[in-house]
Order: structure tokens, then C-alpha cells, then sequence
């Protein structure tokens, strides 16, 4: 009743304004994933930190500082990440989930991102408190991964990707790892059983995140053999397949430190923290054997995994540099609930937000035609104030 009384007492510029807006806000009344998840935080993507375009693993993680942990279940079941367009559901892995001191670490597969696309994001809904997860490890995995330890504490030498290898060996979980718990290792060798899966007829990469306790030592990272040795010397890495041996990077004591190696056809290349810093011609090699890890090597292991395809220079940088604490890649926005002691969701927000861009024009000029329709009313009252007076 109000508002149509004040739609008779207005302009027609002013009723045309309304109107319109009217019209187009609906159109996107209902363009959020689902109902029962009413919390919602936007993940923006650094296009030039990501580097690639194809569909990738990459890591989230949550804070108090960046994600209200009072709006989601105490065990992290109702998470649900989301792509851009508000309908398509991402697969992902809760890798740590600690409600208590407010952390979480998980692994979301990005869909493919044009490197020109404007704002890329995705998002990530809570608050279902009747949800049940569906964090899925053998999911989120890159292309032609073969193996993927994340060395967590319930899962310390289990494989997480579809090969499920189970490894031996004395190594223990470190809680305050780099990336949820880590893999300490004593000198001595974890073991990876023998698995056709291993293979290097088509190319082959390792990586791991290290952190030696002390340098110089003389540890192996990587051994199998009739095929490539990894290790440290002193403080160099040095990878030697066959008669050839690269060297190169200088490594750091008491730091966490991406290492990989990959052989592509009849080359190899070492990197040290996503950059190259040896290549050579090497000879074909076919494997056969179980793979011995971190031999003699006293530090901390986090992330390692094998995959049966040569992993470009992008992809191993994108890694180094996007796992780790200072990463630029992903920025947690605000949640666009309106009080963030409820959570309840800030409709305004929603709405503007999933406007086209012509209707954002279309409202910006009949914007402007309402200023100009207010000032042309206050103008009018003047005239009208100022004739009363003479009169």
C-alpha cells in the first residue's frame, strides 16, 4: 500500500526508475548454488600467479583471518566449493580440518581458466549443519599422477591417488607440517613397492617439498634402480640417471624447499623452488624396481608425488610457488552474509552481484535520470516557494 501510494506521488521518471529496477533484480533472485548452504565466500584467482589454463589441483587455506569457522560444522562435512558460475560443484579434499585453532588445509580441482578471463573465481559455501562430506583425495589429482602422499597423520604412507600404493617404512607424522602434517624422516628409507604404474616410457616426474634439519649432508631423495637418483650433496642437489648427472640449486637448512625432477623423452631437467637450474640429454630408462625415499636423509617431507608424464615448467612452478605459506595465487574474500555474527546472507549483495553488465548500464542511466528528475522537482518547489512569497 505504501509503495503504491508513493509511486501515484512520484515523477515519471522516478516510477520508471523503480520499475525497471524491479524488473531486473529478480532475474537473479535465485542465482545461488543452493539454499541450504546460506554462507557463501568468494575465492578470487590470480590468473598470472596460476600460469596455466588447464584443470589443476591447487591448495586453499582457511584461517581465522580469512573464513568465519563458527558458520561451518565442526568437522568441516558441509564444505562445498563451487565454480564461477554458481552451479557447477568442484572436487575436492579436506587434507586438515581443525576447527578448534581455526585452520584447514584443502586441495579443490580449479576448472580450466582462460588466462585473459576477468575477475576468475570460484566459491566456497558452508552452514548446512544436516550435510555429510564428500571430500574425495583420488579426485583431486593432477593429469598422469601415479602417486600422491600428503603424509597425513590417519594416512601417513598411504598413497591418495587412484594407484593406492602403500608404503613401508619408520618415518612419523609431524603436526605442524607445511601443509597440514608433514613426514619426518630419520635416515631412514621409506619404501615404495614396485607397480607397473611407475613408469618413465613416457615421460616421468617427482616432486616433494623438503626441509633438511641440517646442511651439508649426503642424503638420497629419490632412488630406483635402472632408473634416475635424487639426492642431496652437501648442499646441492644432484640428479643422475644412468651414466649423467645434473647438479645445480643451492639448497637451505631448517626451510621448506619445493625439489622436482623431470624426464621428458630424451631430457631431463632439475628444479629447485619451481625454477630450473640443470638440463641434459639423458638415456631412455624403464624401471622396474621398488622406490626407496629419503634414504639418510634427516629433515621433513611434505607432498610428495610421481606422475607418468613429463610435468611442464608452469605446472612445477605453479606448485612451488602456490603451495607454500606466502602464496599469491588464491584471496579468500569476505563473506557476502550480512552480520557475520548470524551469517545471514546479505540479499543486496547477492543481487548486485549477479547482475549482467547491461542491466548494470541500464540502471546507471536511470540513476542518473532520477538525479536529474530530483533536481528538477527541487528546482520546481523553489520556483513555486519563491511565487508564494511575491504573491
Amino acid at each position: 500500500m505504501l509503495f503504491t501510494q508513493f509511486l501515484k506521488g512520484s515523477d515519471v521518471l522516478t516510477r520508471h526508475f523503480l520499475l525497471v529496477a524491479i524488473m531486473l533484480f529478480p532475474v537473479c533472485g535465485h542465482a545461488e548454488w543452493n539454499a541450504d548452504w546460506p554462507n557463501k565466500n568468494k575465492i578470487t584467482i590470480n590468473t598470472q600467479a596460476l600460469g596455466v589454463t588447464e584443470s589443476v589441483p591447487v591448495l586453499v587455506r582457511l584461517h581465522s583471518g580469512n573464513f568465519d569457522f563458527t558458520s561451518v560444522n565442526v568437522d568441516g562435512s558441509d564444505l562445498r566449493f563451487i565454480a564461477a558460475d554458481d552451479k557447477t560443484e568442484l572436487k575436492f579434499y579436506v587434507e586438515k580440518f581443525d576447527a578448534a585453532n581455526e585452520l584447514a588445509v584443502i586441495w579443490v580441482q580449479l576448472p580450466s581458466i582462460a588466462a585473459k578471463e576477468k575477475e576468475p573465481h570460484i566459491w566456497v559455501y558452508s552452514g548446512n549443519e544436516n550435510a555429510t562430506s564428500v571430500s574425495d583425495p583420488k579426485a583431486v589429482v593432477g593429469s598422469g599422477t601415479i602417486a600422491k602422499f600428503h603424509f597425513a597423520e590417519n594416512a601417513l604412507l598411504k598413497d591418495s591417488s587412484a594407484t593406492g600404493l602403500v608404503a613401508t617404512g619408520a618415518i612419523t607424522a609431524q603436526k605442524a607440517g607445511l601443509i597440514g602434517e608433514s613426514a619426518t624422516f630419520n635416515g631412514s628409507a621409506m619404501v615404495i613397492p614396485a607397480n607397473p604404474a611407475i613408469s618413465a616410457t613416457a615421460g616421468f616426474t617427482w616432486s616433494a617439498w623438503i626441509k633438511p634439519n641440517a646442511l651439508p649432508q649426503a642424503a638420497s631423495l629419490f632412488a630406483q634402480e635402472g632408473g634416475a637418483t635424487l639426492s642431496i650433496d652437501a648442499q646441492t642437489l644432484k640428479l643422475k640417471i644412468a651414466d649423467v648427472v645434473l647438479s645445480g640449486g643451492e639448497l637451505k637448512p631448517a626451510a621448506w624447499q619445493h625439489v622436482a625432477f623431470v624426464i621428458n623423452g630424451a631430457n631431463a631437467s632439475l628444479y629447485l623452488n619451481g625454477a630450473e637450474v640443470a638440463t641434459a640429454a639423458v638415456p631412455a630408462i624403464n624401471p622396474t624396481t621398488d622406490v626407496n625415499v629419503g634414504n639418510t636423509f634427516t629433515g621433513e617431507m611434505d607432498e610428495l608425488e610421481m606422475a607418468s608424464v613429463a610435468k611442464s615448467p608452469a605446472l612445477i612452478k605453479l606448485a612451488a610457488t602456490s603451495q607454500g605459506v606466502d602464496s599469491k595465487l588464491l584471496t579468500i574474500v569476505a563473506g557476502e552474509g550480512g552480520d557475520e555474527g548470524e551469517g545471514e546472507p546479505n540479499y543486496i549483495g547477492i543481487l548486485i552481484n549477479c547482475l549482467t553488465i547491461d542491466a548494470k548500464v541500464v540502471i546507471a542511466i536511470l540513476a542518473v535520470m532520477f538525479a536529474i528528475s530530483a533536481w528538477v522537482m527541487w528546482t520546481k518547489a523553489m520556483l513555486v516557494s519563491k511565487t508564494d512569497k511575491d504573491n
